[in-house]
């Protein structure tokens, strides 16, 4: 594997405004990527993986931008995210690929399996392609 684009969901400016994400209490989904993030670059490191970190404050147009003006064909771009809902049967992790790609989807099914090791509490809702999302597609997906 190539390097690691990391990125942390919202914080930049979208249509002019600035995109929190969801909130809750006194924080954010932009400030706990943040912190999420930050935490995950230091552990890849120091697993000698080369990561690189996606600027905070950028939109999401930017941060494909950003990312593919320095990507490789090996290379590979992940951005986090929470949702909110209260709704059970919406909850949980869940690793979204492109569309008929089986490497990627190979890829996300790793992900997911890692992550679900090291924190077992978490429903897992199953790696997916980025058509079942509710969007029909996710942007950061088809065009890293």
């Amino acid at each position: 594997m190539g390097r690691i684009f990391l990125s942390a969901a919202h914080g930049g400016f979208e249509n002019g405004i600035l995109d929190p994400g969801s909130i809750a209490g006194n924080t954010t989904e932009a400030q706990e990527m943040i912190v999420l993030r930050d935490l995950m670059v230091a552990e890849l490191r120091s697993r000698n993986f080369e990561v690189l970190a996606v600027p905070d404050d950028l939109s999401q147009e930017q941060t494909i931008n950003w990312i593919n003006a320095r990507s490789r064909q090996s290379d590979v771009a992940l951005e986090i995210h929470t949702g909110s809902s209260t709704d059970p049967a919406t909850r949980g992790s869940t690793v979204y690929y492109i569309a008929n790609n089986d490497q990627r989807k190979a890829h996300g099914e790793l992900l997911l399996l890692a992550l679900l090791r090291r924190v077992p509490e978490l429903p897992s809702r199953g790696a997916k392609p980025d058509t079942q999302t509710g969007l029909g597609s996710l942007i950061f997906v088809g065009n890293c």
